[in-house]
């Protein structure tokens, strides 16, 4: 197990994938978090092509929202990575346009303080708009404890 900043974590991580089939619409993702650390943080990455965008969490009812016309292009070297730990909020683009993540957290027009996973079931929802493609939704998460 691997020490951070007051508890103990995996070495690891959970990983769960799903995509939305047809736009507009959702996919779900259910991962069952263990461990005694009651808000167990993750990261979150978004693919496109998906316009105005939510994360939600279904069993706090939190929800990440991006700000009203924010695009994930159909290029998969365009994503959005959210790190429900530190609050970073990286956005990936194409090397040519920028060698390095950019800062991401502008793109978002909510990021409740306390979006995290619990120590239970977790449900996890990306809904949007747009168009063509299956954009698509990732989350690592590690079990924790104190």
């Amino acid at each position: 197990m691997n020490a951070v900043v007051g508890r103990t974590r995996a070495v690891r991580p959970i990983y769960d994938e799903v995509a939305i089939e047809t736009l507009p619409g959702s996919a779900s993702s259910n991962v069952h978090m263990s461990g005694d650390y009651r808000w167990i943080p993750a990261q979150i990455r978004v693919w496109g092509p998906i316009r105005d965008f939510t994360i939600i969490h279904q069993e706090s009812g939190l929800m990440i929202r991006s700000k009203p016309g924010t695009v994930l292009p159909t290029d998969s070297r365009y994503s959005l990575d959210i790190d429900l730990a530190t609050r970073v909020v990286l956005a990936y683009v194409p090397p040519d346009v920028y060698p390095e993540p950019r800062p991401g957290r502008g793109a978002l027009g909510s990021f409740p303080a306390r979006f995290a996973l619990q120590n239970r079931p977790n449900t996890i929802a990306l809904a949007g708009a747009g168009s063509g493609g299956s954009p698509r939704m990732v989350i690592q998460a590690w079990d924790s404890w104190l």
